[in-house]
C-alpha cells in the first residue's frame, strides 16, 4: 500500500509457491484436499495468473492507496427528514493512478456484475424505475464515499471513477476490457452524473427509508438480494 505495484515475471511463480506450501500443509502432496482449498488451487488460482498479467500492463501508473479502505460520508435527505445520515462501507481497493486521480476498484467473482445505466436524470421516484434505469448505485456510492474521505473541495468528481474487475470469466485469451467493467463508461460525465443523477437517487432511497409513512416493500427480483442483507432475520417482514 502507498508503493508502486510490482509485477515482475517471477510473481507468479512466487504465487505457486506460497499455495504449493499451503497444499503440503492441507492435506501433503498425495493426500485429499478440503473443498475449499481444492477449489481455490484448481479453478481459482488460474484466474488469479490470468489477472495478475492483465495488471501488469497498467502497474507503472499505479499506486495502491487502500486495501479494504474504510469510509464514511454524510448525506441530506431533505424533503421532510432533517438533518444528515452518515453511510459507510469498505472499498476493495483504491488505487491512485500517475494523473493524479482515484480509482476504486471492486472485484466480482460472481456472475451478477451490475454497472449503472447512464440515466440523463432522475427517474420519477419509483424503485422500479431506479432498478431498471440505473440497475446499480454502489460504484457511485463507492465513488461519493471516498470523495468524502478524501476531501470534497480539494477534489471534484473529475479526479473519480470506479469498476468492476470480473474475475469468473477469465480465460488464457482475456483482455483487459473483458476483466474492467468501467464506471462511468467511457465518454460519460461523472461530475453531471453524479451531481443531477446519482446523488439525487441516494438522497430519494434515504428519505424513503427514514419515512415511517412509507410501507416496507421487498424486492423478490433475485435471491441473491436476502441472502446478502444484514437485515435479513428479525428485522425483517420478507
Amino acid at each position: 500500500v502507498g508503493k508502486e505495484i510490482l509485477l515482475d515475471d517471477e510473481v507468479e511463480d512466487r504465487l505457486q509457491g506460497v499455495l504449493e506450501q499451503v497444499r503440503v500443509q492441507e492435506g501433503g502432496v498425495d493426500g485429499e484436499l478440503s473443498g475449499g482449498f481444492a477449489l481455490l488451487y484448481h479453478s481459482i488460482l488460474p484466474r488469479l495468473k490470468i489477472l495478475l498479467r492483465l495488471e501488469r500492463g497498467d502497474a507503472a501508473r499505479r499506486k495502491v492507496l487502500g486495501l479494504e479502505l474504510y469510509c464514511k460520508a454524510s448525506v441530506a435527505p431533505g424533503g421532510r427528514c432533517r438533518g444528515k445520515v452518515v453511510l459507510q462501507g469498505r472499498l476493495d481497493r483504491v488505487d491512485r493512478l500517475e494523473e493524479g486521480l482515484y480509482q476504486v476498484i471492486d472485484y466480482k467473482t460472481g456472475l451478477d456484475l451490475k454497472v449503472p445505466g447512464l440515466a440523463e436524470r432522475p427517474p420519477a421516484f419509483d424503485r422500479a424505475g431506479y432498478k431498471a434505469e440505473i440497475g446499480s448505485l454502489q460504484l457511485p456510492l463507492y465513488v461519493y464515499l471516498l470523495r468524502s474521505r478524501l476531501g470534497w473541495r480539494e477534489h471534484p468528481w473529475e479526479r473519480f471513477s470506479a469498476c468492476l474487475y470480473a474475475l469468473r470469466g477469465l480465460a488464457g485469451g482475456s483482455r483487459t476490457c473483458d476483466m474492467v467493467k468501467p464506471f462511468p463508461s467511457p465518454g460519460g460525465d461523472i461530475a453531471r452524473l453524479m451531481d443531477e443523477v446519482y446523488v439525487p437517487v441516494i438522497q430519494a432511497l434515504v428519505r424513503e427509508i427514514l419515512d415511517p409513512e412509507v410501507p416496507f416493500d421487498p424486492d423478490f427480483g433475485s435471491p441473491s438480494y436476502c441472502r446478502g442483507c444484514p437485515f435479513r432475520g428479525g428485522m425483517c417482514r420478507a
